[in-house]
């Protein structure tokens, strides 16, 4: 992370720290049952797919 905090009179300073997140779950996936139709150019859309982070 990177702060620039500045006055009304445009003296500034900065300082910088780290962020670590200890995340222990993983992400869970839910797919469900899809058919994906690709056009001629190679683009297609997968709509309905969901996942989570299960973020507390």
């Amino acid at each position: 992370m990177f702060y620039v905090i500045a006055d009304a009179l445009g003296n500034a300073d900065t300082c910088s720290f780290k962020i670590n997140v200890a995340d222990q779950q993983p992400p869970i996936a839910r797919c469900q049952p899809t058919t994906l139709f690709i056009n001629p150019a190679g683009d297609g859309e997968s709509g309905g797919q969901r996942s989570g982070n299960q973020c507390r």
